[in-house]
């Protein structure tokens, strides 16, 4: 899951060393074998110019460390997660996001929800007090009906007063009962209100349970990737440091090979004089 830059830079890296490697393989001057196209005295074109067996552990290390730069390479390039770990870490982050906005938005509603559930508990209370109270009423009109007849009972006006009081009283009742039907009516639409809010809260509650979960499995993935993005890169960092090291094993073979070479022509002038003195 590591950067493109990574990526490229590595690459180059790669091909630069195999370019190196098909250098030293069609040319038999020993400074391109070393990989820093360095050349040695044109009068020393051949491996024989050191120690043979040299040059051929040389060789071998240098093809290996290139069959094992090219092996990882080929290894991340057909890795899929090497080709998808970087989508699916922004599809994850952005879904991250909108499930956390989503969560909130739950959060919200929820809240109103339960805002809305105390108010229709407080308007379930003021109708049953209100049922209570109109109840309380009836029964004392009819006790006082009832008084009316017991103590009038003797006298026509008294109890035509009695009557007309008593119809007076029925239509209140009449009016009471009518407020009760009205304030039952009222508390069972609340109830079924109540249970209908009741039922919305606890599916936006699994809603939010749900969300709230597949919020922390992708949290969970992201984790997950972001360590193994951190393994690869700390795989390349070794690459690049064993690169280096070998890059500068290289440069001072050459060194070597310069003064090896130097040594060399300061023989073949002594080879030449004491030939022109023989």
């Amino acid at each position: 899951m590591f950067s493109s830059n990574n990526n490229n830079s590595y690459s180059n890296r790669t091909t630069e060393n195999n370019d190196r490697s098909r250098s030293s393989s069609n040319n038999t001057n020993i400074g391109y074998s070393a990989g820093l196209n360095k050349k040695t005295p044109s009068n020393c074109g051949s491996y024989l110019c050191i120690d043979s067996d040299f040059n051929s552990d040389f060789d071998s290390d240098v093809n290996n460390i290139h069959d094992e730069d090219e092996s990882f390479d080929n290894e991340i390039r057909s890795s899929p997660k090497s080709k998808d770990q970087s989508e699916n870490f922004t599809e994850n982050g952005l879904e991250s996001e909108f499930l956390e906005q989503n969560i909130e938005d739950k959060d919200e509603k929820i809240t109103r929800l339960e805002k809305k559930i105390n108010l229709l508990k407080e308007e379930l209370e003021i109708a049953e007090r209100n049922a209570k109270k109109a109840e309380e009423e009836k029964n004392k009109l009819i006790n006082q009906n009832q008084e009316y007849k017991n103590s009038l009972n003797e006298e026509l006006m008294i109890n035509k007063q009695i009557n007309n009081e008593n119809e007076k009283n029925k239509s209140k009742v009449n009016q009471l009962n009518m407020t009760i039907k009205t304030q039952i009516t009222k508390i069972n639409s609340l109830n079924m209100e109540i249970k209908s809010a009741k039922s919305k809260f606890e599916s936006e509650r699994e809603l939010k349970e749900q969300s709230e979960s597949k919020f922390y499995n992708i949290k969970r993935e992201n984790n997950k990737l972001v360590k193994e993005n951190q393994e690869y890169k700390n795989k390349i960092n070794s690459l690049n440091q064993r690169i280096s090291d070998l890059d500068k094993e290289n440069s001072e073979i050459n060194n070597s090979n310069d003064k090896l070479s130097i040594q060399l022509d300061i023989y073949k002038k002594e080879l030449e004089r004491n030939n022109q003195y023989l």
